[in-house]
């Protein structure tokens, strides 16, 4: 498995066994207080109600085994990854360099931004395993963050973005910086939502092409080869939920959402799905696809063959649950659609493999 879709099982493991946890976890709006704030007022982003969260130990296996994962990840992040990127030599400006634009330079690095936000905040960070001080760790997740957003070409010249992956780094990047919130400097929070609003424009407005990615049109003819649409539509889905989640108050809200309805139902959709009457955020589903990115019996093509790394990464990159999760915001019922089938052909092609 990809190292990013490892990175996003973890989180969407973790934060499924918190909400699972119920007496132990609770999780709440934010406090009137919480907005009240100088610094929530002048960026708009509404921050995670941490005061309202009862904490405690994770006894489910499940979490127990996903949470070293996280720490082992988080110590290759620390130590080798962070001296292979030469991440200890800043830019003359300040800011990491990342070696370049591309997917490989900002894509590893917001997924492991994220990865060691999400140790660090929900109290997983050990120091004994990483060989890392949690003050250590704390600033280089800062730094991470700091730089991500302000290389963003919402901030600076040339800086990435607005490329058919942005949204996921966008996502994943949002995602550590709203975890880590108030160790956050003001401008690094300004320019958190302005690169949020900007790759949230380039979601909206389907990246460029009249409509959304899909393998098959409404028809069920092929017009995309042996590449599906899903993950695409998953991630760029992921962002509009960042944005739905962090900022509420914004007058995007209403179109976000509508956006975010259509991509979901869209990832995982099948042939037979377009033709379909029931409802979904008030709207027939046949109204809401423009075409199908799965095959009948669950599975998806994609490099030319049908490619479990690519049904997991949908899963996994099709996260409202831990964005709407930490917002205590109810998920679409959009926002499952089709998963069931999917993991279940997923273990199907994966028992296969393995024999």
């Amino acid at each position: 498995m990809k190292l990013l879709h490892l990175l996003k099982a973890i989180f969407f493991v973790l934060t499924g066994t918190l909400l699972l946890l119920g007496s132990t976890l609770t999780f709440a709006q934010p406090s009137k207080e919480d907005m009240k704030t100088g610094s929530i007022a002048s960026s708009r982003m509404v921050p995670i109600g941490w005061s309202k969260f009862k904490s405690g130990p994770c006894a489910l296996p499940a979490g127990q085994r996903f949470g070293r994962i996280v720490l082992n990840v988080n110590k290759y992040a620390l130590n080798t990854w962070w001296q292979v990127k030469k991440l200890n030599q800043p830019a003359l400006d300040g800011y990491l360099s990342f070696d370049g634009k591309g997917e490989p330079d900002i894509r590893s690095a917001a997924s492991e931004a994220q990865a060691l936000a999400i140790s660090l905040r929900l109290g997983l960070y050990n120091s004994q395993v990483t060989g890392v001080s949690k003050e250590e760790a704390k600033k280089k997740t800062i730094e991470l963050i700091r730089s991500l957003v302000h290389r963003h070409l919402a901030n600076s010249v040339n800086g990435w973005g607005s490329v058919w992956q942005s949204p996921l780094c966008a996502a994943s990047t949002c995602m550590a910086g709203w975890l880590m919130w108030d160790q956050l400097d003001v401008q690094t929070r300004k320019e958190t939502v302005k690169m949020l609003e900007s790759e949230a424009v380039w979601v909206m407005s389907n990246k460029g092409k009249p409509v959304i990615k899909t393998y098959r049109d409404r028809s069920g003819r092929i017009i995309s080869p042996g590449d599906t649409g899903s993950e695409e539509n998953a991630w760029d889905s992921d962002l509009l939920v960042a944005a739905t989640a962090m900022l509420p108050g914004d007058v995007n809200y209403s179109r976000w959402m509508n956006k975010v309805i259509e991509l979901e139902l869209a990832t995982f959709s099948r042939p037979s799905d377009v033709e379909r009457t029931d409802v979904y955020n008030g709207k027939p589903l046949s109204e809401w696809l423009y075409g199908s990115n799965a095959n009948e019996d669950g599975t998806l093509i994609n490099h030319k063959i049908v490619h479990p790394d690519y049904m997991t990464s949908g899963l996994f990159e099709f996260t409202p649950i831990a964005f709407y999760g930490l917002a205590h915001r109810a998920v679409p019922k959009a926002g499952l659609f089709n998963c069931d089938l999917i993991t279940t052909h997923w273990q199907i092609c994966c028992s296969l493999q393995v024999k």
